[in-house]
């Protein structure tokens, strides 16, 4: 096998390394130390071709597992969301976004979604890993126990309390696709241009009477620490954390995690605000919006400025 076709397999295992990370860790840096460590683990065994996958996923899975144990118990500081990155991420690894591989539940564009992620947040470390590599990857339980160490009575309670947690998600999902792509879109215009004329009102109309919003600023710049609820509360949030005066602001519409994204930039954000932030709308069945995401931790953000590929090369 010449160099060039041996770099190119090892570079796809990486990438399938790094999604199955990223869907266990929720974010980007996390799965790119975990793939970073997993090499260095199976490296001294010097797997073949066809071994290096399997062993650098097994790796993979259980670095992750045990990053997220340890990130639990540390606690954070407010709401916890996913750390976005571009869709083509995501879905780097499979032949067909869209469609769940054999034995799975889930598709690659579905499992690597905002709500999917938050969703697998209800889990324990064990539940999100089995999870993960059963429903999101295909894998057999004998082969998820033999990944994570576990026998197979072990799996199967773990797969079971899973779907049961999941279940509510399940009921009201709303994968990504075309239609809610379209629909999405065009709300994030409209939630702009109520922006760029500071109409909170019209911010207030886009808004599910029941609406929430979410931010994650990490405990590093100014975010709520609870859930904000209600149109008028949560349109004076956005304008209070996007900002009045925008003339100093470059606002993008970039796909992230499946759905279209508002990226903010600010040259001179104010004191003890961020200079960086995704805000993300998930609509309901009438087209309002029923969640804010409000992405403002400088860790979370790190995914948007990586390499289209999910190769995992990046260490830190």
């Amino acid at each position: 096998m010449d160099a060039s076709r041996l770099e190119a397999i090892v570079r796809e295992h990486k990438r399938r390394a790094w999604s199955l990370a990223y869907r266990i860790l929720g974010t980007a840096p996390g799965a790119d130390l975990v793939v970073h460590d997993a090499l260095v683990e199976v490296a001294p065994g010097r797997p073949g071709p066809n071994a290096l996958g399997p062993a650098l996923e097994t790796h993979a899975a259980r670095l992750a597992r045990e990053r997220l144990r340890r990130r639990r118990q540390r606690g954070y500081t407010g709401p916890w969301l996913p750390g976005p990155v571009d869709t083509v991420r995501i879905v780097a690894h499979a032949d067909a976004p869209d469609v769940a591989p054999p034995r799975a539940r889930w598709s690659p564009l579905e499992s690597g979604s905002f709500g999917f992620l938050l969703a697998l947040e209800l889990l324990g470390p064990r539940q999100r890993a089995v999870a993960v590599l059963c429903d999101a990857f295909g894998r057999t339980e004998d082969e998820v126990a033999r990944a994570l160490g576990l026998d197979l009575d072990e799996v199967n309670a773990a797969r079971r309390r899973a779907l049961d947690v999941l279940e509510r998600y399940e009921l009201g999902r709303a994968p990504p696709g075309p239609s809610l792509q379209v629909a999405t879109v065009e709300v994030l215009g409209q939630l702009l241009a109520c922006l760029v004329a500071e109409d909170t009102g019209g911010l207030g109309a886009l808004l599910a009477a029941d609406a929430e919003a979410l931010g994650d600023g990490g405990g590093e710049v100014a975010a709520p620490r609870v859930p904000v609820r209600g149109p008028e509360r949560i349109a004076a949030l956005l304008v209070a954390l996007v900002g009045r005066d925008l003339s100093e602001t470059r606002i993008d519409v970039r796909e992230l995690n499946g759905l279209p994204a508002l990226v903010v930039r600010r040259d001179a954000p104010p004191p003890g605000h961020a200079a960086r932030l995704v805000v993300r709308a998930e609509l309901d069945l009438q087209g309002k919006v029923a969640q804010v995401h409000l992405v403002l931790a400088r860790e979370k953000l790190a995914g948007l400025d990586a390499p289209d590929e999910a190769q995992g090369d990046r260490h830190s």
